[in-house]
């Protein structure tokens, strides 16, 4: 019963969190310190935090339902994400994701991966906090006048959430506690910075930027899918290709693109669950894994590609060209899902129903999108000023009806019945198996080689292991002297 413990108290966790949002629908702040200089220590439940905390904490109860073993020091990371998450100050929302960091290494046994670029996200958003707080007085996000976002500081807060939300080389080998936690907070950043700037990011080459670097991780990522050796490495793709949707639509700046980011982060912490619980030994298991994380209709990956795409045809903002290139990944998305059915099966044993479980999740937060939209994504776009911005966005029990282009729900699930009625027609016939793995579908991506050997800089090794190691009073020490060059020099 021990085991799972720690599950039932993160589900109570979620359950309390949405019965709290039920009771208020609207902003809650909470133990509001003034501590001097116009910075405060206070928390504001609202529509961006119980979105983007709803995300991390069904994503924790579910690894540590799923995966009992867990170490009870995933829910102190979750609890600092929830801190980062609803934090009413950009300087506290990094101090609670430095905190929310080290407890998640902990939580992994150090991690599997390099996580440099989150502590470089945690330090580039003190950096803009204190900025921030040196030239408006103030880092609330709902104090500071809009005046005080000028592009620097806005350019620090969007190089943070790219860090946060998985959008970089090492993210798709960060252990899953990394990605059901920090990726809520680097969402909620993204929306946030649009509250700081009253629904707009101060300069037009922040929106051109940021989309282009969402979708050159998305393309890379559906590159790496295309030449992936096994399926769990084709898997482990769908991390990044979620973090670069992300940025793509928050890139677009009107209310779509808001509602895009919300699926995006429900989207990336259900893929984050399936690699870290599906392995795909069973063929008809990575039939199910590969369809959840292709996009297919109507799961919650096609909703959030889909409005991530419509979110660029309705700005005036974003580049239009670039709704061809995001199409395309998402279509070499779909034939490196068919490649991936041809990879020999490896993992450990996982159960039997599992990947059956967490493909139904996925279809039913699909066809009901409509009212997810309408009752957590829509409200956070209105929190973060985008309500006005773009055409307006109709959503509820039948679908959703973007000025793009809608899509009934209910249709997609009369056709999702039929399919599953005749799925169980021929419920005898056996998935075929390719006699051989079919071939990468395009070359591998070279790495990049020096022709000559780089110097080596005497003291670099000792400064790696350094600044690699769990050291929060380093790290705390590092922050506290960011803010006093910055104070010294703002932006």
């Amino acid at each position: 019963m021990r085991r799972f413990a720690p599950a039932a108290i993160a589900w109570a966790a979620a359950v309390t969190l949405a019965v709290i949002w039920l009771a208020t629908r609207g902003s809650l702040e909470l133990n509001a310190i003034q501590l001097g200089a116009g910075i405060r220590l206070s928390l504001r439940l609202d529509a961006i935090g119980f979105a983007c905390s709803l995300a991390t904490l069904v994503g924790g109860a579910g690894l540590l339902t799923l995966r009992p073993g867990e170490r009870w020091t995933l829910l102190l990371a979750l609890a600092a994400a929830l801190l980062a998450i609803n934090s009413d100050d950009l300087l506290f929302t990094a101090v609670a994701a430095g905190l929310a960091l080290l407890f998640v290494l902990e939580a992994s046994g150090g991690g599997e991966g390099a996580t440099w670029p989150l502590w470089a996200a945690v330090l580039l958003a003190a950096w803009a906090g204190v900025s921030l707080q040196v030239v408006g007085g103030t880092a609330g996000f709902g104090a500071a006048p809009p005046a005080a976002l000028n592009a620097g500081i806005a350019g620090l807060v969007l190089l943070a959430a790219i860090g946060l939300v998985g959008a970089v080389p090492t993210g798709e080998s960060w252990p899953p506690v990394a990605w059901v936690t920090m990726p809520p907070i680097g969402g909620s950043l993204l929306l946030r910075v649009f509250t700081l700037g009253n629904g707009l990011l101060p300069h037009a080459a922040l929106y051109t930027a940021l989309a282009l670097v969402g979708l050159l991780v998305w393309g890379l990522a559906a590159w790496r899918a295309a030449v992936a050796a096994s399926g769990r490495e084709f898997l482990l793709q769908s991390l990044p290709a979620m973090a670069g949707t992300t940025l793509l639509a928050a890139a677009s700046g009107v209310q779509l693109g808001a509602v895009a980011v919300v699926f995006a982060l429900y989207a990336t912490v259900l893929f984050a669950v399936l690699v870290a619980t599906v392995a795909p030994r069973r063929r008809a298991d990575m039939v199910i894994a590969a369809a959840v994380v292709a996009g297919l209709p109507p799961g919650l990956g096609f909703v959030a590609w889909l409005l991530a795409i419509q979110a660029q045809l309705e700005s005036d903002r974003a580049l239009a060209w670039i709704v061809v290139p995001a199409a395309l990944a998402w279509l070499l998305w779909m034939f490196a899902a068919l490649r991936a059915l041809s990879l020999q099966p490896a993992g450990a044993t996982a159960s039997r129903r599992l990947a059956h479980v967490l493909g139904a999740i996925s279809v039913l937060l699909g066809l009901g999108a409509g009212l997810v939209s309408a009752a957590i994504a829509q409200p956070a776009a209105a929190t973060a000023g985008l309500s006005g911005k773009g055409p307006r966005l109709a959503a509820g029990l039948a679908g959703m009806a973007p000025a793009s282009g809608g899509w009934p729900a209910l249709v997609l699930g009369g056709v999702l019945v039929l399919a599953v009625v005749a799925a169980a027609g021929a419920g005898s016939t056996r998935l075929p198996a390719f006699s051989e793995p079919m071939p990468p579908l395009l070359p591998n991506l070279p790495r990049p080689r020096l022709p000559w050997p780089a110097p080596g800089l005497p003291g670099l090794p000792a400064a790696e292991a350094l600044l690699s190691g769990r050291r929060p009073l380093l790290w705390a020490a590092l922050i506290m002297a960011l803010a006093v060059f910055v104070t010294r020099a703002p932006l």
